[in-house]
């Protein structure tokens, strides 16, 4: 592995992707609350990520799984981060895009779909894969070791 990928793969974008998924949490309550008025859900916003939680816990098992079992020129999870890519931006778009106007069952339907397409797809399959990277990289002890202070570091 040379520097370019060590430092790029296993630092900047593992820290790139952290520190947008912590603002992009921190918006997303704000986006709900502010423009969508989630209080206006009663019961559905409390129970949202409650039962989200399920489907997150499957939906990490379920790609750690496929990553497990996929033989590829690329790897094992190396194709992975690359669908999780197209697949985090249609689930950020759409979990901005909610209709504003309207019944809000639709609203509901539309956060519940697009919240779960987000953080129990499109960011467990770049987490999961990305988080096996340093295990799947090499077997080289001394590489190992660096590469885990690099990404640790990055989180």
């Amino acid at each position: 592995m040379k520097l370019p990928e060590i430092a790029i793969g296993y630092f900047l974008a593992p820290f790139c992707a952290m520190f947008a998924n912590a603002i992009f949490g921190a918006y997303l309550n704000r986006y709900y609350v502010d423009v969508l008025g989630w209080t206006k859900f009663g019961a559905f916003a409390t129970l949202l990520p409650i039962v989200s939680v399920i489907f997150v816990v499957l939906g990490n098992l379920m790609i750690g799984q496929w990553i497990d079992n996929t033989r590829s020129t690329q790897g094992k999870a190396r194709p992975y981060m690359i669908i999780a890519a197209p697949m985090l931006i249609i689930a950020i778009i759409l979990m901005f895009m909610t209709p504003t106007k309207g019944n809000n069952a639709v609203q509901m339907i539309w956060i519940a779909v697009s919240y779960n397409m987000y953080y129990a797809l499109a960011y467990p399959c770049f987490y999961c894969a990305h988080s096996s990277m340093v295990s799947l990289s090499t077997r080289i002890l001394r590489a190992v070791d660096f590469l885990q202070h690099c990404q640790t570091s990055a989180n």
